[in-house]
């Protein structure tokens, strides 16, 4: 779950199943703090100075903000690895 400040109300949740990429970005000055969206590069989600984690899901994508980019990049890599790993192949079902 993405949660911008203590109020529970502007939050979304983006399940890791939902996820199909992830890579480290930048924000710049026109995305500014907060949450919005711009036309052809999606929603942003922002707090904290300009380094962000795109998070791509299927057509969507979502930037967010954060001070420890290459920690929430790392934590978001595992978790699409360890959906990978487990699921298992089709080859391997029939085969």
């Amino acid at each position: 779950m993405v949660q911008f400040g203590p109020i529970p109300l502007l939050r979304k949740r983006i399940p890791y199943e939902a996820i199909t990429r992830v890579e480290k970005g930048r924000t710049s000055w026109l995305d500014g703090w907060g949450i919005h969206y711009r036309l052809g590069w999606g929603w942003t989600y922002n707090v904290w100075g300009f380094d962000c984690v795109r998070v791509f899901c299927g057509k969507k994508v979502y930037n967010l903000g954060t001070d420890d980019p290459d920690g929430l990049l790392a934590f978001l890599q595992s978790q699409i690895a360890s959906r990978e790993t487990a699921t298992p192949s089709i080859e391997a079902v029939n085969g």
